[in-house]
This record gives structure tokens, C-alpha cells and sequence, in this order.
């Protein structure tokens, strides 16, 4: 970070044309963007400033929107500028005069080098502040430059427009101006520049790169060499750099040979590492194989399908999707190919899938190679497919506790569904010597699910290919399938602790005759026993008896260890007026807890409430309803937006969670 802010060669009348400013270009906290669904928040801790930040006008790079130089201040909490604006120019000029009517406001420019998704309910501490995701952290970041504009991004920035600077004679803080003839050409030669740059030239061209003429000069010293010599040491550098360049050079054109020429000159002109060339030379030749020889360059012209599958399954393995799943998604040939290139980079990735479709791409990596990897069908469905099977791998590893205590259901639309239920046939008849046999009649039970639509959308950025981050992309696909399974715990929760009314009353209730209230209600071995008969007596709508048992106790997390000492124990301890043994021990309950069932997120949450619920296989309960069987998140491509710069995928989920009966299950209250 600069510690001191000046101006280079400012004479007398140039000080009273530079207006002083201060102000805050950054407040800490978070920053909306357009093309973000969620804000941004940097990270101070991690912000480097380059050597030189100019002020410029709403974040045009073009010389005359250019209105100064200013200094920054990092406090760790917000970043503080101070400098000066240049009224001799129209832009420097309408600044100062209309800031005198309003107060403009600051924007940062930045280049962010490492960036984390921080899921929704997540805490994080950044700049001396609490913030609660979502929202994306910016690690590490490098400050490029200060605009102003009319509304910032950070309503909470400002610029204060002073009194004009007054400089009594030229000055440079101290930087040398004069350079001997050595010295220059030392200079010179080191940075390639014109054998004419002129003094003003040099020092200009040194302050742009973050150095100074002094530095040169203590470097120079240090040769201890006479000036004659000190050319062809830099030669001689120059030189090993060259050799340098002409040894990568023939190792990619050796390690492609004759079979992948083609690639050889991309390789060299992308400035590809002969690691990297090794990487994709030994999946070009993997793939070649399964082709009949002759036909070298088949492998980037044809059958592109069987291309984008290696590289798939390369970047699912690269990305952390367990190899069980790859293995069941890919042909051996193609795993065994993948696994060669399993650390294939993001640009890579980008690159390859332009040149196996038959795109140009530019002999560096640019805005072009960028818009060609956008424009293939291979790029969009690669990801989205390994986008896919994180979301489905974090989905299943989430534990889910309704799908324990609920049945699964199928839906085939969106509208309100009606799900009826057998409740009774009658009582079998004694058939008489006649041989006649009555006919029954079927009661039913209505209950309902409809399902709903849940999703977000997220984008591979042309920062995240920039940026080279893979992981970054497919933490959002992760995060957002273990999002999809504790949304089923949040909806079944939800529904049962609001105790809707169903038939007529509510579905737990003294009408029900499932609910328990009182002192007598708090979970306990008396308490249990009196739930559990009453459990055995739930009836029909017919008033028989059904006869179910109960095979869970759902109890909050507070009572889940006192809840597996009740039904584990094999005896009882400190009883004087019952036996010791403890027959709730030999029920088979199962105890599920939860912590939603005390969270302050649900109406009718209680610490003390506890239930228990039949098996959801032998009596109805509560029923998951999925469309047509799609059981966990779909992640699929969206409509690619021209304003977007990136390819944008949703995850939705369809899903819907309603009570179907009252009698598989029992409520407890117990204290309040």
C-alpha cells in the first residue's frame, strides 16, 4: 500500500488547478450487484492495493474519464481515500462544480483472486462485523481503482470535496528524476524499452509498473560492473529466458508428435506448462485409441458426445463426486481415460470443449476463448451434469428425519391432489349352508397434498473461468442439495407443529383422542405408558379399534437422551412401588429427535412436546409428495441471458408435505 499520496512534477499553477478530496470508497459491509443474486462483501483482511490507484469516473478505463490519483487507507474496517481531482479536465471539472450541489458517492474496482458462497443461516465474521449468509466472501482481492459515481453499489460511501492544494515549488517526494547515461541504458535494455525514452518516459513507464529510479539504480550498483558490461548481462538474461521459451517449446512439440501436431502449435501459443500438455496429450491419445489407426486428428473432429464424456467424468472426479458414482455414470474406457486428467483446470475445461466442437480460440486465453467455450453445447452440459450429481451426492448425505416418520407419495400435477384412504370393508359375515356371500361396502377417508416448487438459480461467472475455480462454481450445486434435503425437515415441521385442523378438528386433539396435556404429559416412564395406550385404542372412523403400534418416539434434542434411557433401560432405579424391570424397554421404540421441534422458527415449537408416530409403512401419517417420482433436486441449464456474463443453472425441487390421519400418531405436551 502507498504511504504517502503525491503528485509528479506538479508546478505552482498545476497545484491550483488539483482540488483536494477525502472520503470512503468502501463502508465494509455488503454490495449488490446486478449480475449477483446474492451481495458481495470483501474482506478487508485479504485486500491488496496496487501500487498505483487512479481516480477515475463511473469505472470508464479510458484516459479521459481519468480525474487523479488518490492514496488509500486500509482500517481494516473500510478503506479511506484521499487525493486530489484534476479541474483542468471537462470530467475534473463538472466533479468539483456539481459536488458543490450534491454529494457523490465512491465505487471500487477490484480483482478478486479468491471468493466462498456462504449458505443462507451461516454466521461470518468479516471487517470487524457479524454477517448472515447467503452472500459471497471475498478472500483475497486486488484494488485496481476508485470511481465516482452518482449512486454507489455501497450506499454508505462518500467523497468530501476540500480546499485545492498548494505546492510552493515542483517536487516529486523525493524521487530521483536525473538518471546518468549508465543508468538509462541499463534501464533500457532491462525493460526492452526505445534506445530514445526520454528521462520523463522511462520514470513514467518505472511508476506504472510500481518502481522507482532509485531502486533501479541500488540494483544496478549491485552488478559492480562497468557500464560496457552491464548490456550484455542483461543480454545474457534475455538470452537464458529465450532458451528458456525454446526448451518448453520442443518439449510440447515432442510430447504431442507427429499424431497431435495441431494441438502442439495451441499448446505453445496458449502457453501451455508441459505438465498441462502431458495432462491432455494423454487423454487425446486415450481416446484416440478406440478409433482405427490412421486417422490421427480424429479425435477433435468427430464424435464430440464420447469427448465431452471423458471430460465430464475428468472434472466429476476432479471435483469431489465419489468414485462409486462415476464408475455407475461412465463406462470403464471412459473412467480410465478421465482419470488421467482428473485435475483438469477450469480454463482447460473451457478451451478443449471450444476446440472439439470446431471453434477458434485465440492463441491466448481471452474474452474470445471465453465466448467460444460459452457458445458449444459441451461446456453447459458438462457442468450442469457434474452440477447434478453434487447436488444429488450432498442431498443423500444430508440426513433427512421425515422421511423416517412419512410416506412417500407420487403426484402428477401441481393442483390439489386428493388422496383417499381405505378405512374399513366391514366385518366378515358367516356365509350359511346357501353358500351365499353378502357384499361389502368400502368407507373411505380423504386427506390432500399439493405440491409447490422450490429453486434457486447460479451462474458460472466469466470471473469464476478467469479466476480458474472450479471449486467455487460447484460449492453452490453442493450447498444447495443438502439445502433441498432440510427443506423436507423444514416443511414436514412446519406443518406439524402448526397442528392444522383435519376432519374437522384439530389433528391433535381431545376429539382425536391423540393428545396428551397436563403436568402428567412431561415425557417420563408414566407419562410414555399413558401415550402409548393411548396410542392402542385409536379407532376407525367407524369406532373399531385398528390396532397399531407405535414404532417411533419423536422427542425435541433437549430430551433425546433421557428419551433413550426410558426405553433402554432394563430396569427401573429408585422405584418402591412397582417392580424394577422397565417394560417399556421391551416396545422396540425407536427414538428420533430433532431440533427443529424446539426452534423459534416454527410456530407452536416447545422443548418439552414430544410424540410418537406409527411406522409410515403400516399406518398413515404424513405423506412427501414428489412429481411423478423425482425423489431428490434436479439441477438443469436456464435461459442463458444476454445482460449475464456466464451459463446459469437452477436446482428446483418439487415437492409437498400434508397430514393423511390422525390415528398413527400421539402428542404429548408435557411442561411449559
Amino acid at each position: 500500500m502507498p504511504s504517502k499520496f503525491h503528485f509528479v512534477y506538479c508546478s505552482e499553477k498545476e497545484a491550483k488547478e488539483i482540488t483536494n478530496i477525502s472520503g470512503v470508497a468502501y463502508s465494509g459491509g455488503p454490495i449488490p450487484q446486478p449480475w449477483s443474486e446474492f451481495p458481495l462483501i470483501i474482506d478487508l483482511a485479504g485486500v491488496t492495493i496496487a501500487p498505483q490507484i487512479p481516480l477515475i469516473y463511473n469505472h470508464e478505463n479510458d484516459p479521459e474519464f481519468r480525474l487523479g490519483e488518490i492514496q488509500v487507507k486500509n482500517s481494516g474496517q473500510d478503506l479511506q481515500i484521499s487525493g486530489g481531482v484534476d479541474t483542468t479536465t471537462e470530467k475534473g471539472k463538472y466533479i468539483v462544480e456539481a459536488g458543490k450541489k450534491f454529494q457523490w458517492q465512491l465505487s471500487i474496482g477490484a480483482r478478486v483472486e479468491k471468493l466462498e458462497y456462504v449458505s443462507a443461516d451461516e454466521d461470518r465474521e468479516i471487517n470487524g462485523r457479524t454477517f448472515t449468509g447467503p452472500f459471497v466472501h471475498i478472500k483475497k482481492s486486488m484494488l485496481r481503482e476508485v470511481s465516482v459515481c452518482a449512486i454507489g453499489a455501497d450506499p454508505e460511501t462518500n467523497m468530501q470535496i476540500a480546499a485545492k492544494l498548494n505546492f510552493s515549488k515542483p517536487h516529486n517526494e523525493g524521487e530521483k528524476n536525473n538518471m546518468n547515461k549508465d543508468l538509462k541504458q541499463y534501464i533500457q535494455l532491462k525493460y526492452r524499452l526505445d534506445a530514445a525514452a526520454t528521462d520523463e518516459a522511462i520514470i513514467a513507464f518505472l511508476k506504472e509498473k510500481g518502481k522507482t529510479v532509485e531502486a533501479e539504480e541500488k540494483e544496478f550498483a549491485d552488478f559492480g560492473k562497468p557500464a560496457e558490461s552491464v548490456a550484455d548481462t542483461v543480454k545474457r538474461e534475455l538470452a537464458a529466458k529465450m532458451a528458456e521459451e525454446s526448451s518448453r517449446q520442443k518439449s510440447i512439440i515432442a510430447a504431442c508428435g507427429e499424431e497431435f501436431a495441431d494441438f502442439a502449435a495451441t499448446a505453445i501459443q496458449a502457453g501451455y506448462t508441459i505438465e498441462e500438455t502431458n495432462k491432455i496429450v494423454a487423454a487425446l491419445k486415450a481416446q484416440a485409441a478406440r478409433y482405427p489407426a490412421g486417422s490421427p486428428n480424429i479425435l477433435v473432429k468427430k464424435d464430440s458426445e464420447m469427448n465431452a464424456k471423458t471430460l465430464e467424468a475428468a472434472v466429476a472426479l476432479g471435483s469431489g463426486v465419489s468414485e462409486s458414482i462415476v464408475t455407475a455414470s461412465y463406462a470403464p474406457e471412459v473412467v480410465d481415460a478421465a482419470d488421467r486428467i482428473r485435475g483438469i483446470s477450469l480454463r482447460e475445461l473451457v478451451r478443449l470443449c471450444a476446440v472439439l466442437e470446431g471453434r477458434n480460440v485465440s492463441a491466448t486465453f481471452s474474452n474470445e476463448t471465453i465466448a467460444a467455450g460459452f457458445s458449444t453445447a459441451s461446456l453447459p452440459g458438462i457442468l450442469g451434469n457434474v452440477a447434478n450429481k453434487k447436488a444429488l451426492q450432498a442431498f443423500s448425505a444430508q440426513p433427512i428425519i421425515a422421511t423416517r416418520l412419512c410416506r412417500a407419495g407420487d403426484l402428477s400435477d401441481f393442483k390439489e391432489s386428493e388422496r383417499y384412504r381405505i378405512n374399513d370393508v366391514g366385518d366378515l359375515d358367516l356365509v350359511g349352508n346357501g353358500g351365499e356371500i353378502k357384499h361389502g361396502t368400502v368407507n373411505e377417508d380423504k386427506a390432500t397434498n399439493k405440491l409447490e416448487t422450490y429453486g434457486k438459480i447460479f451462474t458460472l461467472t466469466r470471473q469464476m473461468i478467469i479466476n480458474d475455480d472450479l471449486g467455487a462454481f460447484f460449492a453452490i450445486p453442493t450447498a444447495m442439495g443438502a439445502k433441498a434435503a432440510r427443506k423436507i425437515d423444514l416443511l414436514f415441521h412446519e406443518r406439524l407443529l402448526a397442528n392444522p385442523v383435519f376432519q374437522g378438528a384439530a389433528l391433535f386433539s381431545a376429539n382425536h383422542d391423540n393428545y396428551l396435556t397436563g403436568a402428567a404429559s412431561a415425557l417420563g416412564i408414566d407419562a410414555l405408558k399413558a401415550a402409548y395406550s393411548k396410542f392402542l385404542k385409536a379407532k376407525d372412523s367407524n369406532g373399531v379399534e385398528i390396532n397399531i403400534t407405535p414404532k417411533y418416539l419423536f422427542v425435541p434434542s433437549e430430551l433425546d437422551l433421557f428419551a433413550r434411557e426410558l426405553v433402554g433401560s432394563a430396569a427401573v432405579v429408585g422405584s418402591t412401588d412397582r417392580p424394577a424391570a422397565n417394560v417399556l424397554s421391551h416396545l422396540g421404540l425407536e427414538v428420533v429427535s430433532s431440533p427443529y421441534l424446539n426452534s423459534a422458527k416454527f410456530t407452536g415449537a416447545s422443548a418439552t412436546g414430544w410424540y410418537l408416530f406409527a411406522d409410515p409403512n403400516m399406518a398413515d401419517t404424513f405423506e412427501i409428495g414428489y412429481l411423478n417420482g423425482q425423489r431428490t433436486p434436479t439441477v438443469e441449464q436456464g435461459e442463458i441471458d444476454f445482460s449475464t456474463l456466464g451459463i446459469s443453472y437452477r436446482c428446483i425441487f418439487d415437492i409437498g408435505i400434508r397430514e393423511q390421519a390422525y390415528q398413527g400418531m400421539v402428542f404429548s405436551k408435557g411442561v411449559n
